[in-house]
């Protein structure tokens, strides 16, 4: 599993090379662009997975719970197996009152994107989209994906 260096920035060799020791990777490379590889067992592969996906539900209950510093519109969150497409159901009069609730979809892109590199895809193979619904006729209204979310928050990286 190859992780990008926007994963690791501020972290030296030492601090990497302890955190996947700790994980309990068998080997890790940092390589000379910045990204890191683990080796792994397929054993750990999918008790990692099994993490993402609890911690996948574990946001969505609480995307969807409206408590404080939450969204407040979203009804109901889905996703496939995979993760790679989240349809979110949302009260779209609050979703268009708040510039605020389209950005609560950023968690869903990582641990979306996180999920799927550990899975075994490289960053650029990253594909989640994430579908706002409204809730009241059922027609998404806005779409975004995973590249676009990156270059997005890279861009506003100072």
């Amino acid at each position: 599993v190859t992780m990008p260096k926007t994963f690791f920035e501020g972290q030296s060799r030492a601090e990497i090379e302890a955190g996947a020791k700790e994980a309990g990777y068998s080997k890790v490379v940092i390589h000379d662009d910045g990204s890191v590889s683990y080796t792994m067992t397929k054993l750990k592969q999918a008790q990692i997975k099994r993490q993402f996906k609890r911690q996948i539900n574990t946001t969505v209950h609480q995307m969807t719970a409206g408590g404080k510093d939450m969204p407040k519109s979203y009804k109901s969150i889905s996703y496939d197996d995979d993760i790679t497409k989240f349809d979110v159901r949302v009260d779209r009069a609050v979703f268009d009152s708040d510039m605020m609730e389209p950005m609560y979809a950023y968690a869903l892109y990582l641990l979306g994107g996180y999920y799927q590199m550990f899975d075994g895809r490289s960053e650029s193979q990253v594909d989640v989209t994430v579908n706002f619904i409204d809730d009241s006729n059922g027609q998404v209204f806005q779409s975004g994906n995973y590249q676009q979310a990156m270059q997005q928050m890279n861009a506003l990286s100072f």
